[in-house]
């Protein structure tokens, strides 16, 4: 990967994805591995194994998980399970990066500003949705069906599940699709009995976690060792996150650069084609404003900060921010 090359910036690429974590860095790998030229820009630093502290002691700690730096500038970010003092600094500053919310209706924002975003962090449970959910409505009698169904998704989910790894159990239940699963982490003794206790009164599955966690050596990465804490960072890659897709896939990324950015635009390609054609950006480091140009841009940026950036991106036809439609 090229991290912040200029000349980068001089061609046009096939793609320019905005966002490194779950969404951005799996369409950079998808795209890049097909022989396209990807820009990625993300708005963080990159993060190293050495930096990931899942076998430290709280010992070793200055101030034993108890940090009030970690209090003081991330009140917000705090109220996330993963936000401890070994690796607070990978969430927002919430001094430095506030935003507000309508009286009575407070929303917990967590942000992370780091290569892979909450992918570093995320719970890991992995699960397929089914035409339980796609054809709710049909069911219910409430809301809209989505315009597709569990078997036009299948191929993909079985795609994403063989290469990230997921370890499960296959269940046979039509509320809860099967996967490409990898062996199942194993119930404890209690666990076992509740399963069999629910199946023989109620007839309901008790089922392990689908999480992608590998238990068996996959794709290059080692089976989890089971340490316990994973948001710390995992230096044998058995949990799925951003640095996995630099390990297994560095040798055939030859088409993706990458650069770090602090805010960003897309710039429009044309007043009739209404389409982007490239993302403006503020490099974090020398807060020049730089332009990177693409054929396509995707923008991947997390919920929330995607609708900003788009909001925040005026021009002749939408001087208040581009349009957000959604598709019927």
């Amino acid at each position: 990967m090229n991290y912040g090359a200029d000349d980068a910036l001089q061609q046009t690429y096939d793609a320019v994805v905005v966002g490194s974590g779950a969404t951005g860095g799996w369409a950079a790998k998808q795209l890049a591995e097909a022989g396209l030229k990807v820009a990625l820009l993300e708005a963080g630093r990159a993060v190293t194994p050495k930096e990931f502290t899942e076998h430290m002691p709280g010992y070793k700690l200055k101030y034993r998980d108890h940090s009030p730096e970690v209090v003081r500038t991330r009140p917000i970010q705090k109220q996330c399970y993963a936000c401890m003092e070994y690796n607070y600094e990978w969430f927002v500053n919430d001094l430095e990066n506030p935003y507000s919310t309508p009286s009575g209706k407070p929303f917990t924002w967590q942000r992370l500003r780091v290569v892979g975003g909450r992918s570093l962090v995320w719970g890991r449970q992995s699960y397929r949705l089914s035409d339980s959910d796609f054809k709710a409505a049909s069911r219910d009698g409430y809301g809209d069906d989505w315009p597709f169904s569990y078997t036009d998704l299948a191929p993909y989910y079985d795609i994403v599940e063989r290469y990230v790894g997921i370890s499960g159990a296959a269940e046979g239940n039509e509320m809860l699709p099967d996967g490409q699963f990898l062996p199942p982490m194993k119930m404890s003794c209690g666990e076992v009995q509740l399963r069999q206790r629910v199946k023989a009164r109620f007839g309901r599955t008790v089922t392990i976690g689908r999480t992608a966690i590998i238990t068996q050596n996959h794709n290059g990465r080692l089976a989890c060792h089971y340490c316990g804490p994973c948001e710390r960072g995992c230096s044998t890659f058995s949990y799925f996150s951003k640095p996995v897709y630099d390990r297994q896939g560095r040798s055939r990324f030859g088409q993706l650069h990458a650069d770090h950015q602090r805010g960003s635009e897309p710039r429009q390609h044309g007043r009739h084609r209404k389409q982007a054609r490239g993302v403006t950006y503020v490099d974090r480091l020398t807060r020049q404003v730089k332009e990177v140009r693409g054929k396509t841009v995707i923008l991947c940026a997390q919920a929330l900060e995607s609708t900003r950036i788009l909001l925040n991106s005026s021009t002749r036809e939408y001087p208040t921010g581009w349009e957000i439609r959604a598709a019927r």
